[in-house]
């Protein structure tokens, strides 16, 4: 950790990440992922000019705050103490045995130093900017339901069973007898291939199962930006639903539910299984006629009834109009 402080005192940012990947437990590899992502854009974005030197600037130390913030979080975990610039391995160890332990993936960072709001009601509301018409229910729609299923899990992140996840279209297949739902199925996308399909597709539900953080969502090679991905839904004009089973989404589940009807994300690290369960309780919601809020209650229910854990984590954000 020395030399990570360091390397921030002397502005040598590429060096200061290459030390903090070094260090850094499994539990924050997403978050560094998408920082870096972050780093490398504002480097390829001063070399084509597109910034002023002013805003160069602006971005670059936001970078080193963020930065230092998070290093600051991993030298706790690891029990760097900066006063003797000494870390023993008993130290270590000790600092990592009462960390909290789970069995299952999480579908992002877990965070043992750091938590956000926690909301008091698993249905919110939003003001809604967009001009949309009110909606409740698919049932109501006379065309097909189209359902497009985008999925991600870089191979340096925490592996998650999204190909199970993507299971429910055995429902549909079973229960959907008038054949009303159309499901269409990517996996391990990245940005341009994400943009693409929900362009090409406009979905009526957009669902993205992967890794997730309040920056953005984790595909292959990079991770979507939350104000990008705010940008590309306004342009998906049939979109009425979005899941995201990501962790910590809901941030972005706020954003774009200015421009959707209903969006669903998640209020803290979610559980691999928890994840999948909901999918499936929704889904069977969805293809039975259920309304979009008894739908996501039937995902809740599934979540409960495996005795799975983080039944409280998946929110449903409502888009509203002003009266």
């Amino acid at each position: 950790m020395e030399d990570f402080y360091n390397n921030i005192k002397r502005s040598q940012l590429e060096k200061a990440f290459n030390e903090l990947e070094r260090l850094a437990p499994n539990d924050y590899q997403n978050q560094l992922i998408l920082l870096r992502s972050r780093f490398n854009k504002l480097q390829q974005d001063k070399r084509m000019g597109i910034l002023t030197s002013q805003e160069a600037e602006i971005n670059n130390n936001r970078i080193v705050n963020s930065l230092l913030e998070l290093g600051n979080q991993i030298a706790e975990d690891i029990g760097y103490n900066a006063a003797s610039n000494t870390s023993s391995q008993n130290n270590r160890d000790s600092k990592r045995s009462t960390a909290p332990i789970s069995d299952g993936r999480k579908r992002g960072i877990v965070r043992r130093k750091k938590s956000y709001p926690r909301e008091a009601s698993n249905i919110i509301e939003v003001p809604m900017l967009s001009t949309q018409p009110s909606f409740s229910s698919f049932a109501e729609m006379e065309d097909h339901i189209k359902i497009l299923f985008m999925s991600a899990t870089p191979s340096n992140t925490g592996q998650l069973n999204t190909a199970l996840e993507s299971r429910f279209k055995d429902l549909i297949r079973y229960f959907d007898r008038e054949r009303k739902i159309k499901l269409v199925e990517e996996h391990g996308v990245d940005v341009e291939q994400f943009t693409n399909f929900l362009m090409h597709e406009n979905p009526h539900i957009l669902h993205y199962g992967g890794h997730g953080e309040v920056e953005g969502i984790v595909l292959e090679q990079d991770h979507l930006e939350a104000d990008v991905f705010e940008s590309l839904i306004q342009l998906s004009r049939n979109t009425k639903c979005v899941l995201l089973n990501a962790c910590n989404s809901l941030p972005i589940a706020k954003a774009l539910a200015q421009h959707v009807p209903y969006v669903i994300g998640t209020q803290d690290v979610i559980d691999d299984g928890a994840a999948i369960a909901f999918a499936k309780g929704f889904y069977m919601g969805i293809v039975s006629g259920k309304t979009v809020e008894e739908a996501f209650k039937l995902g809740i229910i599934k979540i409960k009834t495996g005795r799975l854990p983080d039944a409280d984590v998946p929110i449903l954000v409502k888009g509203v109009h002003s009266k």
